[in-house]
């Protein structure tokens, strides 16, 4: 029982609360924001999805960079890492949406959310032990 209170209070299961609140937050905003291109201003869902990530961009870089890590690095090298890190997500996002819809046959809502786990799965390490890894002094 001593370990497992250990672990809820060590650092790597804060940042990774965090992170997770943050996720969370940005999915549900890149999901609403993707409604709203593709249903009523009537962009194709692709698109829609391409614009959505964009806006979202921001708000999940400093959010994770300022409180779910709580980085000091270089900020100019993080957005740098963390731009091309988003880059390869979008193109696996839009192409994973693309499939989901039109060949397996998914609503295009239905699909963002395969999309969105997929992308998270490999975020928490790569943000924790390459861009916002913690410098040593």
């Amino acid at each position: 029982m001593h370990k497992i209170m250990e672990f809820l209070k060590s650092r790597l299961f804060i940042e990774f609360r965090r992170y997770v609140f943050v996720g969370l937050s940005a999915a549900f905003l890149e999901m609403v924001l993707l409604y709203f291109f593709t249903e009523y201003v009537g962009f194709f869902y692709v698109i829609s999805n391409t614009m959505a990530f964009s806006i979202v961009f921001v708000f999940n870089f400093s959010m994770n960079k300022l409180w779910s890590f709580k980085a000091h690095g270089n900020s100019g090298k993080q957005l740098i890492m963390y731009s091309i890190l988003v880059a390869f997500n979008l193109i696996i996002s839009d192409l994973l949406i693309y499939l989901f819809t039109d060949v397996v046959g998914f609503r295009y809502m239905v699909s963002k959310i395969f999309a969105i786990g997929t992308v998270v799965s490999w975020n928490f390490l790569l943000y924790k032990k390459v861009i916002f890894k913690p410098v040593i002094s």
